[in-house]
């Protein structure tokens, strides 16, 4: 409510706001974190008062389904969250359902293109958070272990399956062989195998499909020019395993330093300064996360303000704060 700032309105007027639920809420997630994203979504759309369906992955739908009693024995009303598992029917129906007022979706760039001009037909309301291909940013006065620990973490959580992975390492020039040669040692020192196996650093891809193709694009840089350090083979056991790969002296020029490939492999390469940094930082047609290694803050400040992303770390990678909003 505001004061009375209207000239000519009438003594008792008064202007205000009032917020209210948009309406029946359409939830589309990926399989990478089926049941993280999933509760993301609804724990907005809930404590705004909306109703929901929610279409989990195909490639994972036991873990959306799976949230359906939990939610029931949390007391949420019959009706108020429906989950609907299927694929692309399931989702096309959603956003162009013309009582559907919102849609939230997290996945493919190609496909988030697709989602906004159908949902453009009914004027719905779109939040998307697509893909990436993050770069770390190492400067030389950073600690050659502790950029090799963030850049390890960067790169291969989760086998390399997340959105904002940063997997294009920049490292500045005067260090870029120390860094390569310890990145190296470390990377060939994980423990690849079960995912559900503690004991394991990384887990498999989600499928062969996706590993096929990864081990075809490393193939390719290869042959283009780029020096495979360590991986790019396929590892025996259970799931789609591939060898955690570093893929150095990648110019900007090759797919993979351009394509989100949504697997364990970096694509490393130097730069000279904070100009040729940001140029190659800006490199390519994402711009969801990025990360700035170094112990110089004013540099880190003009870092961030120069890269094209919608999070930018400092000294650290793969943080997110549920303060903050998140997306490119």
């Amino acid at each position: 409510t505001r004061p009375r700032d209207s000239p000519g309105a009438p003594p008792k007027y008064v202007p205000k706001t009032q917020k209210q639920p948009v309406g029946p809420a359409g939830l589309i997630t990926p399989w990478n974190f089926p049941v993280m994203l999933p509760s993301w979504k609804l724990a907005a759309a809930l404590a705004a008062g909306c109703s929901v369906v929610l279409k989990p992955a195909p490639e994972a739908p036991l873990c959306g389904l799976a949230l359906g009693p939990l939610l029931q024995e949390a007391g949420v009303p019959d009706g108020v969250v429906n989950i609907v598992p299927g694929g692309d029917q399931i989702g096309e129906a959603l956003v162009r359902h013309p009582r559907i007022a919102k849609i939230a979706f997290t996945g493919e760039t190609a496909t988030g293109i697709h989602v906004l001009k159908a949902a453009a037909d009914t004027v719905k309301r779109v939040s998307l958070e697509l893909g990436g291909k993050s770069p770390v940013i190492i400067f030389d006065d950073m600690d050659i272990d502790e950029a090799v620990s963030q850049s390890l973490f960067g790169s291969f959580f989760n086998s390399g399956q997340v959105c904002q992975a940063t997997t294009r390492v920049l490292v500045q020039s005067s260090v870029y062989e120390a860094f390569l040669r310890r990145y190296q040692e470390r990377t060939e020192d994980l423990r690849v195998g079960h995912a559900l196996d503690p004991a394991m650093d990384v887990g498999p891809v989600i499928s062969a499909a996706r590993r096929d193709w990864l081990l075809k694009e490393i193939a390719a840089a290869r042959d283009a020019g780029a020096r495979v350090l360590t991986g790019g083979t396929r590892v025996p056991g259970p799931g789609w395993l591939v060898a955690p790969t570093i893929v150095a002296d990648v110019t900007p020029d090759m797919p993979i330093y351009q394509q989100e490939l949504f697997g364990p492999v970096a694509a490393v390469l130097p730069f000279d300064d904070e100009d040729d940094a940001v140029r190659l930082a800006n490199g390519t047609p994402y711009g969801l996360a990025a990360a700035v290694l170094t112990h110089d803050v004013a540099r880190a400040l003009r870092m961030a303000k120069n890269i094209d992303a919608g999070t930018v770390w400092v000294n650290t990678v793969q943080v997110l704060s549920p303060t903050l909003p998140f997306g490119g």
